[in-house]
């Protein structure tokens, strides 16, 4: 049975200076402290609250606190290494000076909770709660300690929608833990995200806004760094996620959030089963699934509609017909805010030159003829407050720009005596098989 490792941030945290009530465990309570003070895990071994009794490696400690320990220090370790703000403990109110880790059964894999603590600068510090019945083959179990404990690093920013915390969490727990059972985990994910484009961004509906981790993969390669979403967080912290969304897409160059969510969906154009390779990086996070966007096929016209707002996309394709003729795209947006790119794709699938355009009215041509066996793709989002309505037609235009042609082979000046020592080293270079390029 295929698990998801989809966690939830406690929903509607209150201001700062809110408590929260700790948790009674269902039996006596032990305790497992790190080394150095920072975690204290509360555990028993009676009641619906007990964790697995095994002690595998007989240090008359159970095994199921002991690698969520390690997985926390782990974890902890990794994010201020990649520059995070730490996770901070709290001021002892309701629980002790740690950073109190409660394995207690709970109606889903764990929870985070923001409340006051000691960091100076702002943010919250966080106690947490993992359920003690989470299966313990695998990586499961330490996956699920560092998605909470990445809950507890986003409290150190602050508060935003949980779309966006989740999906943090959820690209970062599967960044840094991975096996087989994770990766099938993540394939599940991605197949959400990408057959539901009709949904907002901002969704939660199901496991929508922990496949929300798609975004976050996507930022992560074209930002190269999770952390300026979360910087523009903790700099108008009272504010909504759209201005979090606005500001940080701005932070990282680009014009608006509209610009880089159409990126972005230009992207999931060529995830999983339709990857070439040129679009997400294949590292963390990769998809292995042959799911993929809903594409559909037209033949010039056709209508965007969109039944939600704001972010939601369309996806057409229009095939090829002629090598000496490129495509454009001429829309009207009747309703809403909207944008359009095209891509021109050849008959093996890769991606190739590409344009965007954004407005009431929406122009986008493509200068380069497309393959004849290959296709144009058509990528529609609405970005604006009113769920858009766009009427566009594509239509096929002379090219105005052609590709280089091959150059021609040069001669060889070499003689019989010395041929062999020539070309043998060349020889064996064309033989290496060259690698796709990414962008």
């Amino acid at each position: 049975m295929l698990i998801f490792l989809a966690l939830a941030v406690q929903a509607g945290v209150p201001p700062r200076g809110a408590t929260f009530s700790r948790p009674a465990l269902s039996g006596p309570e032990q305790l497992l402290d790190a080394s150095d003070g920072f975690f204290r895990l509360h555990y028993t071994h009676e009641g619906i609250d007990a964790v697995p009794a095994p002690d595998k490696d007989g240090s008359g400690t159970a095994d199921y606190p002991e690698r969520v320990l390690a997985a926390l220090e782990s974890a902890r370790a990794i994010y201020e290494a990649d520059g995070w703000r730490p996770p901070v403990r709290d001021l002892g109110e309701g629980g002790s000076t740690a950073l109190d880790v409660y394995l207690r059964g709970v109606d889903i894999n764990g929870y985070a909770y923001a409340l006051d603590g000691e960091a100076a600068e702002g943010g919250y510090a966080c106690f947490m709660e993992i359920d003690p019945s989470l299966t313990t083959a695998g990586l499961i179990l330490e996956s699920v300690a560092v998605h909470e404990l990445h809950h507890c690093v986003q409290y150190r920013y602050g508060l935003t929608a949980s779309w966006i915390h989740e999906g943090s969490a959820t690209a970062e727990q599967y960044s840094q833990v991975s096996d087989l059972g994770l990766q099938l985990a993540v394939n599940v994910l991605w197949g959400v995200r990408l057959g539901s484009p009709e949904l907002a961004v901002s969704d939660t509906t199901g496991r929508y806004e922990y496949a929300a981790h798609s975004f976050f993969k996507y930022w992560s390669d074209a930002v190269d760094d999770r952390r300026v979403f979360w910087d523009a967080v903790a700099a108008t912290p009272e504010d909504g996620w759209r201005t979090h969304a606005k500001d940080a897409a701005e932070n990282a160059g680009f014009g608006s959030f509209g610009e880089l969510f159409l990126e972005h969906q230009v992207y999931n154009a060529f995830a999983c089963g339709a990857d070439d390779g040129n679009h997400y990086v294949a590292d963390s996070l990769a998809c292995t699934t042959d799911a993929t966007v809903d594409f559909e096929t037209v033949t010039g016209g056709f209508d965007s509609v969109h039944s939600e707002t704001p972010y939601t996309t369309t996806f057409h394709r229009m095939a090829a017909a002629d090598s000496s003729l490129a495509v454009r795209a001429d829309c009207e947006v009747t309703e809403g805010e909207a944008g359009i790119g095209l891509v021109a794709v050849d008959a093996d699938g890769l991606g190739g030159e590409s344009t965007t355009a954004f407005g009431a009215t929406l122009a986008a041509q493509l200068a380069r003829p497309l393959d004849p066996q290959g296709e144009v793709r058509a990528v529609v989002v609405s970005v604006g407050e009113v769920p858009a309505v766009v009427e566009c037609t594509l239509t096929r235009v002379e090219a105005t720009e052609f590709p280089e042609p091959e150059p021609e082979p040069e001669a060889c000046g070499c003689d019989s005596s010395t041929g062999a020592l020539v070309w043998a080293p060349w020889l064996t270079l064309l033989l290496i098989r060259r690698e796709r390029g990414r962008r």
